[in-house]
């Protein structure tokens, strides 16, 4: 049950941040739930693709509010789209290839140089 409040109040932060939050979701599977680092990632990358899907549905007719133009930038989702998808198929054989430690400690690597540009971030703009 505290899982399931941590997980949802994690991604509740997120979604209200405009992030896919898939990094801070792992911990809690991690540490709460006991799945392991491949389980956890698999299901964080679930997670953010039903956000983001959700998220399309609903801004999808949405106009932009300065601009005569839709909410979605089309040409930066062309742009990003295959270095996201490069980016995950070398992510998926290195979660295959490297032990659960290495993968772990990788995360909270990542994890605290985000969480350091975030504050950094928020520093500035408060």
């Amino acid at each position: 049950m505290i899982g399931t409040i941590a997980l949802f109040l994690v991604i509740l932060l997120s979604a209200a941040a405009g992030i896919g939050g898939g990094g801070n979701i792992i911990p809690v599977l991690l540490i709460l739930y006991r799945f392991s680092s491949s389980l956890s990632i698999a299901l964080s990358n679930f997670n953010i693709f039903i956000s983001s899907l959700l998220r399309y549905i609903i801004n999808f007719n949405v106009r932009h509010p300065l601009k005569e133009a839709v909410l979605i930038d089309y040409e930066i989702v062309m742009l990003m789209m295959p270095t996201t998808l490069m980016g995950s198929i070398v992510g998926m054989q290195f979660n295959q290839i490297l032990p659960d430690v290495v993968i772990l400690i990788l995360l909270t690597i990542v994890l605290i140089f985000m969480g350091y540009k975030t504050l950094k971030q928020s520093i500035t703009l408060y």
